[in-house]
């Protein structure tokens, strides 16, 4: 009886196997066979003839049911079918070639899978489906009808990003997208809520046009704004705010202590400004002292290169495994092993580097206070006098710079952010963070940059304030506090908050509801998640149609 898809309706007569596939011969027995028409009781059998239905596969090898089925005659009267098939529920649909089972299979690996997976998975189990017939499945599923929701998520969904978008309906008690529809207009919203009256809580983003459309479809039911879309706002004002302070940031990451004595002077009596201005201010290179400073880091490589291969050479190798141990050609390494060694500093004539004692005691003395920026130390020598390179310094800090412990791990999921300096000022986002506090662990050239900028910007402490504040109330769920924030963001002289204060105002009912009710948009934007997913297996490809059979059948 297992081997039948229903042995009430099906006796197995006989199995042939094949090296293709296993051919289940059956004959139905189904002692009481009604007219589909009338329902009335036919007992005169008027012929029998047999159907090919494909049915599940036995471990990966395909299965056809040889189905010997009956004609019968209807003797009522007044119906208008007079010889009729005998049907199988449950079993094949009329004019079927699959097991409903089978079908019901194939189903499932399209809601899953799409077309074209779905297809090469069924191939491999022995399903032998094409990925036009896995869509067809699909497209034929009519989802059940979900019962009207109590609480309700909206949020929109891109059709064609940047061009069109539809609205994504979720009922968030029982966790299940219940509707995709095919604008994210309030017209479209208000008809469907019209449609399915009974909604009592929908929850919303900061979208005005769900907004209106909840009011007009569902006038009786809360609003709840999402938590996570305020923090995002407060964030995306509080960066706005900081973007506009960009040469604040560049200045307060300059600010760093630079008393340090000037030990370069008795060894240089130039090193007291001979390279600054009258005004004490760093003079830039000009155009002929960076090509010089490109011309020997490139003499320098060239001049370690050749010593390589004169030493691989000393060391017994020839030509060819020189060239295949450095990379270099053939011809190249025959015309260095010809040229005298260069010079243990990399200059041509023997010349020696211009980091002499004096300028290497300040660096040590730099290095161990914590300043690790080579291009920092190296304007730092320039006030003093320093005439070299760039790359003269680096050489001098690269054996120094070899023994620092590692870097410490960032936080799973964010980016260790560096501590701030002249060449490299934070970013107007990283800044954010640290002002609200989510950036754990600061170090300390991180916390003096913020004490830095908080006093010499105070406008800035005030959004920092305000920020976390607005954090606070939303994460403690503190709705008394609301409309105190709100004065000080109006008063605070700060364009964005002011602005974003006004936003919350215009929706203040909603907002009030999220800091007070515990329902969230959370769910819904899994749900878009998950249809971004169901989309791009589609290649672009996925039609209205197709995405919400595959979104509301799975669910």
């Amino acid at each position: 009886p297992t081997l039948n898809a229903d042995p009430r309706l099906l006796r197995l007569e006989s199995i042939i196997p094949t090296s293709e596939a296993v051919t289940l011969v059956v004959t139905t027995i189904a002692p009481d066979v009604r007219c589909p028409a009338c329902g009335h009781l036919a007992v005169r059998v008027h012929s029998r003839y047999q159907r090919k239905v494909a049915d599940l596969p036995w471990n990966g090898t395909p299965v056809r049911l040889k189905l010997c089925t009956r004609r019968f005659f209807c003797d009522a009267e007044e119906c208008r079918v007079r010889i009729f098939t005998e049907r199988l529920p449950g079993v094949v649909v009329r004019y079927g070639r699959r097991t409903e089972r089978l079908a019901e299979a194939l189903r499932l690996l399209g809601c899953a899978l799409g077309g074209e997976a779905g297809a090469q998975l069924a191939a491999a189990l022995g399903l032998g489906v094409s990925s036009d017939a896995l869509l067809s499945l699909l497209k034929r599923l009519l989802p059940k009808e979900a019962p009207t929701p109590r609480i309700l998520g909206v949020d929109d969904w891109a059709l064609k990003r940047g061009k069109r978008y539809g609205t994504i309906l979720v009922d968030l008690e029982v966790g299940r997208a219940i509707a995709l529809l095919p604008e994210r207009k309030a017209e479209t919203l208000s008809a469907w809520l019209n449609e399915h009256p009974g909604v009592e809580v929908i929850c919303r983003d900061r979208s005005s046009t769900y907004a209106e459309g909840a009011r007009a479809g569902a006038p009786q039911a809360i609003q709840i704004a999402d938590r996570f879309h305020l923090l995002q706002n407060m964030v995306t004002s509080l960066e706005g705010y900081l973007k506009r302070c960009v040469r604040v940031l560049r200045q307060t990451a300059l600010d760093e202590p630079t008393d340090e004595p000037c030990l370069a002077a008795a060894g240089n009596p130039q090193a007291a400004g001979g390279s600054t201005g009258a005004s004490g201010q760093e003079k830039p290179p000009s155009a002929r002292q960076l090509r010089r400073q490109q011309l020997a880091a490139r003499r320098a490589a060239r001049a370690e290169r050749v010593r390589r291969v004169q030493r691989l050479a000393r060391e017994g190798h020839y030509v060819e495994g020189i060239a295949a141990r450095t990379g270099l050609a053939k011809s190249t390494v025959s015309r260095y092993l010809d040229e005298p060694e260069p010079a243990v500093g990399g200059h041509r004539g023997g010349r020696k580097s211009k980091v002499t004692q004096p300028f290497r005691e300040y660096l040590r003395k730099r290095w161990r206070a914590g300043c690790h920026n080579g291009r920092r130390l190296y304007r730092e020598l320039v006030k003093r006098g320093f005439e070299g390179s760039v790359a003269g310094v680096q050489r001098v800090l690269a054996p120094w710079r070899a023994l620092l412990p590692p870097e410490p791990q960032a936080p799973k999921g964010r980016k260790a952010s560096r501590d701030p300096t002249p060449d490299r000022p934070p970013s107007a986002r990283t800044v954010t963070w640290w002002l609200l506090g989510e950036v754990p662990d600061l170090s300390e050239g991180q916390q003096a940059f913020l004490e830095r900028l908080q006093r010499h910007h105070p406008p800035i402490a005030v959004a920092r304030q305000l920020g976390v504040e607005f954090f606070r109330l939303v994460r403690e769920r503190d709705a008394p506090a609301l409309e105190k924030w709100l004065r000080q963001a109006a008063d605070s002289g700060v364009s964005e908050l002011q602005s974003r204060a006004a936003g919350i105002r215009k929706d203040k009912e909603a907002v009030v509801a999220a800091l007070t009710y515990p329902w969230s948009n959370g769910p819904t934007e899994g749900h878009v998640n998950r249809l971004k997913l169901i989309k791009r297996q589609g290649y672009g490809r996925a039609g209205l149609d197709l995405l919400r059979a595959r979104l509301l059948a799975a669910a």
